[in-house]
């Protein structure tokens, strides 16, 4: 018998480990069964990762900035870049750049400044009636030059406010004042090669109606406006006017403020930016240079075409295409059956996928729109089945659908110009892009497909650890009585041989007396 030696004893510790294996087989089954519903909770985590995947490529579908299904090709892109939008409609323009917009630029005369430290308003001038100048006023005001005239803007006026300080109001003061705040213009100093120091400003905006006019005045202590008995070269060197000369202050060449001037289809267009947006629906034009080759007065005109692309669009069906394919392949590697290896799938018969399986299906075999479109479906768009359950894109298909119905393959995602708000309209909540953010969403929620399949797993993962713990105590006694029967059984046969050996001793005692 095993575990008891050829002297009578037994083998306790042997025997008790041999017979808890075999106690120990339900521990294993519990471990096993936990083991495969850890494995599966992994794969329904899979699976909801794979849907969050699926939601975003919903979401771009619904984003009419990554539809673009116009694009415009320029000739001269170093002159200027076209944008389109779906609002573009198909056409071929010519176009020459004839001006660019530009901002006024002013720039002291050399010698009117030495450097930064020049005093320009010197402490305690004093006003014709012995009153303290406090304050200097730079006015700033914009506006346009016609005529040899100066008509300025009151709405964009700028005033600035320089403290006369202990020291006075420097060169460099002026410009720490402008480049303090929000006034339109921009200061800097250049050292010029004869060593004076040149004051430059530059206007913030662009246009015509963006030249600038400058005005020095005074203010006492209280803020009332004073004339200081000694015009101060604040004034004599500051005031400027853009459709006078100046002793001082000059435009330089190219400096002046002008509009952007394009032909367009024979069409003369001025604009105050360099940016023209509202010249044609849909189509947004950035100048960069004129089309006036150097040395030329005669522009060379380009062209811009604008046509229906599809790049974007299929760039978007794309990604749905591969998120469902990748969600098509992992249920079939977790629920069918493989017949080389006579294995199946881990969930396979799994309603929970099955159920996913079928909303996906019936969702991308659904139509939708108004009907009266002609794209209704996405075989419309060139997506279609396999024989193995995934999707694929014809992207012929698609560029047809686009060229022929750019507007019907936009409603039937349901996109939107998220830009005026992220919020679907109702115009857009029939589009598939919709409906599948929509399905998707519904699947993640916390009491959706999804995740009550992982809290009934979960659950049944407890249940499982608890009886493990159960039969863990449970064996705990079983192996302590085990051994303490065998303990005893030990103890007895020991008893028994000393008793046996005894016996014989007597018995051998008694034979030899006889003889």
């Amino acid at each position: 018998m095993a575990g008891i030696t050829g002297a009578g004893t037994i083998d306790v510790e042997s025997l008790v480990t041999q017979l808890m294996v075999a106690e120990k087989k339900p521990l294993t089954k519990l471990a096993s069964k936990e083991a495969t519903l850890q494995s599966k909770i992994s794969m329904i985590g899979q699976f909801k990762s794979l849907i969050s995947g699926l939601q975003s490529t919903a979401t771009g579908l619904q984003n009419l900035g990554k539809l673009n299904g116009i694009k415009a090709t320029v000739g001269n892109t170093t002159a200027l870049s076209v944008t389109a939008t779906n609002e573009a409609t198909a056409a071929s323009y010519s176009l020459d750049v004839l001006q660019l917009a530009k901002a006024q630029q002013v720039v002291s005369k050399s010698g009117t400044f030495t450097s930064a430290s020049d005093v320009l308003v010197a402490a305690g001038t004093q006003s014709g009636t012995g009153v303290g100048v406090a304050t200097a006023k730079l006015s700033i005001n914009f506006g346009t030059v016609a005529a040899g005239n100066f008509t300025a803007d009151t709405t964009k006026l700028k005033e600035i406010s320089i403290a006369v300080g202990a020291g006075g109001i420097t060169l460099q003061n002026v410009a720490d004042a402008i480049n303090g705040g929000d006034y339109g213009v921009k200061a800097s100093l250049i050292s010029d090669k004869s060593g004076s120091v040149r004051l430059a400003l530059n206007g913030d905006d662009t246009g015509a109606e963006n030249a600038f006019k400058l005005d020095v005045s005074y203010l006492d202590s209280l803020g009332a406006s004073i004339t200081p008995a000694a015009t101060p070269a604040l004034s004599t060197k500051l005031d400027f006017n853009p459709a006078q000369t100046s002793t001082y202050l000059e435009i330089p060449s190219g400096g002046t403020a002008v509009d952007s001037k394009v032909n367009l289809n024979g069409v003369e267009i001025t604009r105050a930016s360099n940016t023209i947006d509202d010249a044609v629906d849909g189509l947004t034009f950035t100048l960069k240079t004129t089309t006036i080759p150097d040395g030329s007065t005669t522009s060379t005109p380009t062209t811009v075409t604008v046509a229906r692309d599809a790049g974007a669009i299929s760039t978007q069906l794309k990604t749905f295409v591969d998120s469902y394919n990748q969600i098509a392949s992992a249920i079939k590697s977790t629920t069918g059956y493989n017949a080389e290896t006579k294995v199946a799938g881990a969930l396979q018969g799994d309603p929970t996928i099955r159920g996913m399986q079928t909303q996906l299906r019936s969702l991308v075999n659904s139509t939708f729109g108004d009907g009266t479109n002609s794209t209704k479906t996405l075989s419309s768009l060139g997506i279609s089945f396999k024989k193995d359950g995934t999707l694929a894109l014809d992207s012929t298909k698609l560029s047809t659908a686009v060229a022929n119905d750019l507007d019907g393959v936009i409603e039937f995602l349901g996109a939107f110009d998220q830009t005026v708000s992220t919020v679907a309209p109702n115009s857009s909540k029939d589009g598939f892009a919709y409906k599948l953010e929509q399905l998707t969403k519904s699947m993640l929620a916390d009491d959706g497909l999804i995740d009550s399949k992982l809290d009934g797993l979960n659950k049944i993962v407890k249940d499982v650890e608890k009886q493990y713990e159960r039969v863990e105590s449970r064996l705990v006694q079983i192996e302590k009585r085990y051994r303490a029967q065998y303990t005893a059984m030990d103890t007895a046969v020991s008893n028994m041989q000393n008793l046996s050996g005894y016996v014989t001793q007597l018995l051998n005692m008694t034979s030899s007396s006889s003889s």
